[in-house]
């Protein structure tokens, strides 16, 4: 700068020396702040949509397996029926595991209205599983067979569903998040460079 040529080596030494000193303050702050909103994205992403999907997933898997092993017993008739209720307590005991702990984990008004879905279908189903469970004891298995095609099965659907459409919008929010972790990163090393260019400017 020419007001800076015009100074004399002291002054324009030290004006040189706290412009230096002000350029790397200003870009330590610059990558102090970008590392955190980056670090707050990256939590958002690994801890929170990533470990939601797990869980819908562990929920989902658990649910099909259920419906999976009712068919089972609608096949087999072999009169099993405490092993095989008891492998169903199991699974639903596995499915309430990950729903507990889904609870435990913060969530916006969009998973507030799902997990709404998600439990009126399970309360549907559960409720259509009681009168199949009745049947199965009574050995009425072509009653069983009714229930499970007219009740268990829709309710079931639509349970799967709920679950399936929550986990593809927790993978929609981690898409974004992602999205926002590049465009952070992108505009840190921007204003780094922004700030670098402008202190050499300074500093002729």
């Amino acid at each position: 700068m020419t007001f800076l040529r015009n100074m004399k080596v002291g002054p324009r030494l030290a004006a040189g020396f706290g412009a230096l000193l002000l350029v790397i303050v200003v870009i330590l702050a610059i990558v102090l702040d970008g590392n955190a909103r980056t670090a707050a994205q990256f939590e958002r992403v690994a801890d929170v949509n990533l470990h939601k999907i797990q869980l819908l997933n562990t929920m989902q898997d658990s649910k099909s397996a259920m419906l999976m092993h009712y068919r089972l017993m609608l096949l087999k008739r072999d009169g099993q029926l405490d092993a095989d209720f008891a492998h169903i307590k199991q699974l639903n005991e596995r499915y309430d595991t990950a729903r507990a702990t889904f609870e435990t984990i913060p969530r916006d008004a969009n998973g507030d209205a799902f997990v709404k879905r998600i439990e009126s279908a399970r309360a549907a189903t559960h409720a259509a599983d009681q009168l199949l469970d009745a049947a199965l004891k009574a050995g009425d298995y072509p009653g069983a067979v009714t229930i499970l095609l007219e009740q268990v099965r829709p309710h079931g659907a639509a349970w799967t569903q709920a679950l399936a459409e929550y986990t593809d919008y927790q993978s929609q929010l981690t898409a974004t998040s992602r999205e926002q972790y590049r465009d952070i990163e992108q505009r840190t090393r921007l204003l780094i460079l922004v700030v670098g260019a402008l202190g050499l400017l300074l500093g002729c």
